[in-house]
């Protein structure tokens, strides 16, 4: 008795993914580039960044010399 004759069809399982890494650091955890016209402040204490036009509603006087984001003006 002979064995039914099998197609055996080998297929390389690739698969491409692309992967984007955004560094997120405001409190709307959005990446850069979300709003048109943004502006970033730095915290002088942790050093995150954060959206001041849009989220946190600060204005450039307010960070020129020392600026401590919401969170660290709680501590």
């Amino acid at each position: 008795m002979t064995l039914f004759p099998v197609k055996r069809v080998r297929r390389a399982l690739t698969k491409i993914v692309t992967v984007e890494a955004f560094e997120i650091h405001c409190v709307c955890r959005l990446p850069e580039g979300t709003f048109p016209r943004e502006s970033w402040g730095k915290c002088t204490n942790c050093f995150r960044w954060y959206h001041t036009n849009n989220c946190l509603k600060v204005s450039k006087t307010e960070l020129k010399g020392k600026w401590l984001c919401p969170s660290c003006s709680m501590n």
